[in-house]
């Protein structure tokens, strides 16, 4: 709440992607912040990309 007030002007949405469209969407200009889980070796396809690790973590599947 105290974001908001300080800065009324900047509007945020937060969309749920694949991390391919989410890289695509920053890349057209669509978006102007993406944050996309890293795997393999996705960054070396996109080197127009800027990228810092902000979370280092296992991926982990769970099944029932």
């Amino acid at each position: 709440m105290e974001f908001k007030n300080k800065h009324s002007n900047i509007n945020i949405e937060i969309v749920e992607n694949i991390t391919f469209r989410t890289m695509e969407n920053v890349i057209q200009n669509k978006i102007d912040l993406g944050i996309i889980c890293l795997y393999g070796e996705i960054l070396k396809e996109k080197d127009e990309l800027i990228c810092d690790i902000i979370q280092k973590g296992k991926m982990k599947v769970y099944v029932q």
